[in-house]
Formats: structure tokens, C-alpha cells, sequence
């Protein structure tokens, strides 16, 4: 009888804590977006990223950090350049990765496309 009603008595706490009774109130995590362009002053960037942000920003449910990195491929476009936006990206947004990466323009894409493995 004993054994009897401690399972029952297990069984309880199980469903209540299934069921959130003793959830840990802690505040989640905010997320985070990454946000990569090419250039600062293309004027379509610039309202496409203020439209981006108010989009993410619109539900305000969750936290949300979001970090923006120009990439300046138009003025430094070579192998080396590259590989040094990897090694500051990757200590900089790998831990923790970034929840959401948005890329504004086509060098910023392709940038992401190229080292998607290695940074996130």
C-alpha cells in the first residue's frame, strides 16, 4: 500500500511539472539577428534595414538583440579581406550564433554563402 501510494505520489509531482506547476520562472533568452550589408550610404539599404528592424521589433514578445556589420566589399575585395571578416565574425557571432542572419545586399550574400560553414 505504501509502494501504492508513492508512485501515485510521483506520478503527481510528474504531472504538475509537466504541466508548468514548478517551471522555472526565468526570463528566456533574448534572441539574435545578425544583419550584414555592403554599404552604408545605399539609400535603399538603409530603408530596407530601418523596415527590417521595425518588422523584428514590431511584436516586441520576445528579446531580441540585433547587431549590424557592414561588410565593404566594394572597397576591399580580395581573399585576404575575406578571411579576416571570417576571423572577427567568428569571434564576434559564434557563441552563440545568431538566431537569424539578414543580408541586405548581393556582397553581403555572398559572403554569407561562401563562409556559412565556417562562421554559423
Amino acid at each position: 500500500m505504501a509502494v501504492r501510494r508513492f508512485r501515485l505520489a510521483g506520478w503527481l509531482v510528474a504531472a504538475v511539472c509537466l504541466l508548468g506547476g514548478f517551471a522555472p520562472s526565468a526570463a528566456a533568452a533574448p534572441k539574435s539577428v545578425l544583419i550584414l550589408a555592403e554599404d552604408p550610404v545605399v539609400t535603399y539599404g538603409a530603408l530596407l534595414r530601418a523596415n527590417i528592424v521595425a518588422a523584428l521589433r514590431r511584436d516586441g514578445a520576445e528579446p531580441l538583440n540585433i547587431y549590424e556589420e557592414l561588410i565593404d566589399r566594394n572597397r576591399f575585395d580580395n581573399e585576404e579581406y575575406d578571411r579576416q571578416l571570417v576571423t572577427l565574425y567568428k569571434a564576434k557571432y559564434t557563441s552563440p550564433a545568431p538566431d537569424l542572419i539578414v543580408t541586405i545586399t548581393e556582397p553581403a550574400l555572398d559572403f554569407v554563402l561562401r563562409h556559412r560553414f565556417e562562421l554559423f
